[in-house]
């Protein structure tokens, strides 16, 4: 404002009007204009105001600090995009949480395809949790094969289809990267995701598969050498595990179904007049095993011989007949055929529905195929019959038995062979039912264990 003094001059001085700070500054034509002053270089807030403000901004500071509002990010139930599950079910914020977990190591496991060889592949996880204890693991999968992972309870987090995750996938930062396929999809993802470590396989500049570590070039020259394949007697738990750099800690392949769904299942076969019988075992056959091998099935005749041998058993409960879409004929033709004594369990069901519905049988016959893998998972006794495939790389842990043909062309993934008789034709009837005898000997006197269990 402008001062007039004694001496007839005048000045100007710096006033407050209403808590704010005015200076004037000069105009042409000595009009003298006022602005607001900056707002931090003179503290409107008397003494006793600021102390009071500064308590209430600690006050706050401390309840930002203790609620939810300052989430523990390294914690394994942390989503980022919505409440954690212990917050929606308990209430907590992270402060006070007794569930807090700090994930140490972020692992990414690439396994696509197939249903069969992603469900074998879950043997590799107690393993990796023995050796990286608070590890968090991200799996990157095909959507057919997601059910297979679901509920597991050392996955963290699916990512299928991948194509749908591609910026997560390099955004985000792991400390391991796994990928035990050579197909150009695996690779690439492999070679674009972040990761400090990688083992298995990446893709080069042209797309090939780049082994990273021994155990990986080995198992890249069996996938390409038809003799190699057909020498190797690793398994392929021993393989994954060592292109993983873990030790093997002898798990089987993991599949967490739940309560509702073996209560459904049993609904769907009582729906189709089956029940299980107190005191009688039951044994399951997978007819088939898809369409790309065709001589892993055993021949329409082999089976009627099985069934027909199995239905004079006093001892046995209903069979039960397991398959897919281009089982449908199969199964129709020996549900006609032996009426009651077997039960069509459907072709059209989920992977999960096929699943539960296999964990009614005691004793099952399969190819090499995802019913086999799904029989390991639930602990079933399983009598496994080979022809093309190698029957060295599958591990039955000790309860099962393997029907191989007496013939050097096993392990030859030859498709549309041309010899004769073909390797499935070898394995007879009498052969198939004596194993099954013995698998419900040995099923009877074994402890029966959880599905999924390690």
């Amino acid at each position: 404002m402008k001062v007039q003094h004694a001496d007839g001059s005048s000045s100007i001085t710096a006033s407050r009007r209403r808590g704010k700070n005015l200076m004037a500054t000069p105009n042409a034509g000595d009009i003298r204009v006022f602005q607001y002053a900056r707002p931090w270089l003179v503290d409107p807030m008397p003494d006793r105001a600021r102390e009071l403000w500064n308590r209430c901004e600690m006050c706050l500071a401390s309840y930002m600090h203790s609620s939810s509002k300052s989430p523990k990010v390294d914690c394994r139930h942390y989503c980022g995009d919505r409440p954690c599950t212990p917050h929606k079910r308990e209430g907590v914020v992270c402060n006070d949480c007794r569930r807090y977990d700090p994930c140490w190591h972020r692992i990414l496991i690439i396994k696509l395809a197939a249903d069969g060889d992603v469900l074998r592949t879950t043997c590799l996880l107690p393993s990796l949790r023995m050796k990286y204890p608070s590890a968090h693991i991200t799996w990157v999968t095909e959507r057919s094969a997601e059910p297979l992972l679901r509920n597991n309870p050392l996955v963290d987090r699916i990512w299928a289809p991948p194509e749908k995750f591609l910026l997560n996938l390099t955004g985000e930062q792991f400390d391991l990267v796994l990928n035990s396929d050579t197909d150009p999809s695996s690779c690439h993802l492999a070679g674009a995701a972040r990761g400090r470590r990688k083992l298995g396989f990446i893709a080069g500049a042209h797309g090939e598969p780049l082994a990273r570590g021994r155990a990986a070039e080995c198992w890249h020259q069996m996938g390409i050498w038809d003799h190699l394949k057909q020498a190797n007697r690793k398994t392929y738990p021993t393989i994954i595990h060592e292109i993983a750099g873990v030790s093997d800690s002898g798990s089987r392949p993991l599949l967490s179904l739940t309560a509702e769904e073996i209560i459904e299942a049993q609904r769907a076969l009582a729906r189709k007049g089956w029940r299980p019988s107190p005191g009688r075992t039951v044994v399951g056959i997978n007819t088939g095993a898809g369409v790309r091998w065709p001589e892993k099935s055993l021949p329409m005749e082999t089976l009627e011989g099985v069934v027909g041998q199995l239905a004079k058993r006093k001892d046995l409960g209903r069979m039960l007949l397991f398959g897919g879409p281009s089982e449908r004929e199969r199964n129709q033709h020996l549900s006609k055929k032996f009426g009651a004594h077997v039960v069509d369990t459907g072709t059209e069901n989920s992977v999960r529905q096929f699943a539960a519905l296999m964990s009614q049988a005691d004793v099952l016959l399969v190819a090499d195929t995802l019913a086999l893998h799904v029989g390991l998972a639930l602990r079933k006794y399983v009598v496994a019959h080979f022809g093309p495939t190698s029957p060295w790389e599958i591990d039955l842990y000790g309860f099962g038995e393997k029907i191989v043909p007496a013939t050097d062309s096993v392990g030859c993934y030859c498709n549309g062979c041309v010899k004769t008789p073909k390797c499935n034709e070898l394995i007879s009837s009498t052969t198939v039912t004596e194993a099954i005898f013995r698998g419900l000997a040995a099923s009877c006197s074994a402890p029966r264990a959880a599905p999924g269990t390690p």
